[in-house]
């Protein structure tokens, strides 16, 4: 009995996917850059919002499993889902589903005066996830940009919760940064499916990803490359412009090294495919992300006068 509640409990943790709540950390985009990460109120909300976010990001995991169970069950990877597998069945997932999304939504008015401006931009979230699911990430190009603007969402609704209005730099660098993830991993999906017969209407991953007919590798490593240089632009130019601080400038270098880490991984080990799992599993992202963690907070939160 204790072996088969497990084996449940399992079945449902693996539905909401908690590896993809490292992509809600974006929620504290407006705390850390808006030097408000030592206001207990405005960390407060910032993790409600994250919370939210995690909520209802994984309603939408959960509504896609549910639309994309038999082309999953054909999937070398994904055949192992629940729903794929038939361990949970459609029905038992929607209501959880909908549990996870009333939760999040329900959390919302304990932001205090955010909360009208994180409601729309959380059921812009939802929205945009189900055209996504439904029709949206069949079209080459306009897939990976729908990606990329729930990066934007996570980012707005994390400034929107603590009052701080983004620079158009750090958005623009979030973008850029979403999208080299997103084609990333199309590159990886790409390569699995490389020897795949698309021909008369054949979808790679038995159907799952039908926009990868749009794409070919040069075409994708051209897109990774454009997109890392737009990433290092962008954030330096936002140091540049928005900071005074020697200290500051220096996280660009943090940066460059953690781009082109990235770029080796997906290029030569065609490990884009998850990039969650790229920050949970390479030591050198790891470390990197937290020297360039470490030097911003000691620039923006410490004594630091250069």
């Amino acid at each position: 009995m204790l072996f088969a509640f497990l084996a449940v409990l399992k079945d449902y943790a693996h539905l909401v996917r908690p590896h993809h709540w490292l992509k809600n950390l974006f929620c504290f985009g407006g705390l850390f850059f808006g030097g408000r990460l030592l206001e207990r109120e405005a960390l407060f909300r910032a993790l409600l919002v994250f919370g939210i976010f995690c909520l209802i990001s994984s309603a939408v995991y959960i509504f896609n499993d549910i639309h994309d169970r038999e082309a999953d069950a054909r999937h070398p990877r994904k055949k192992y889902r629940p729903l794929a597998r038939g361990t949970v069945s459609p029905q038992s997932a929607a209501v959880f589903a909908a549990i996870f999304a009333l939760l999040g939504f329900g959390a919302v008015p304990a932001l205090g005066p955010g909360a009208p401006a994180v409601l729309v931009v959380t059921g812009l979230y939802i929205l945009l996830n189900v055209a996504y699911t439904l029709w949206l990430k069949r079209i080459p190009l306009l897939d990976v940009n729908i990606i990329a603007l729930g990066f934007l969402l996570r980012v707005a609704a994390g400034a929107f919760a603590v009052a701080v209005v983004p620079t158009h730099w750090i958005l623009l660098c979030t973008y850029f940064l979403a999208l080299l993830l997103a084609f990333g991993k199309r590159r990886a999906e790409l390569c699995v499916t490389g020897t795949v017969d698309m021909t008369a209407g054949a979808s790679p991953h038995g159907g799952s990803r039908t926009a990868l007919r749009g794409y070919s590798r040069g075409v994708l490593d051209a897109c990774l490359l454009v997109c890392a240089g737009l990433v290092i632009v962008t954030y330096s130019l936002y140091c540049f412009l928005s900071h005074e601080k020697i200290a500051v400038t220096l996280t660009i270098v943090p940066v460059v090294v953690g781009i082109i880490r990235y770029l080796q991984i997906t290029r030569e080990g065609n490990r884009g495919e998850r990039p969650e799992m790229i920050l949970l599993t390479d030591r050198l992202i790891q470390v990197d992300t937290l020297v360039w963690a470490g030097l911003f907070a000691y620039a923006l939160y410490g004594t630091a006068v250069f």
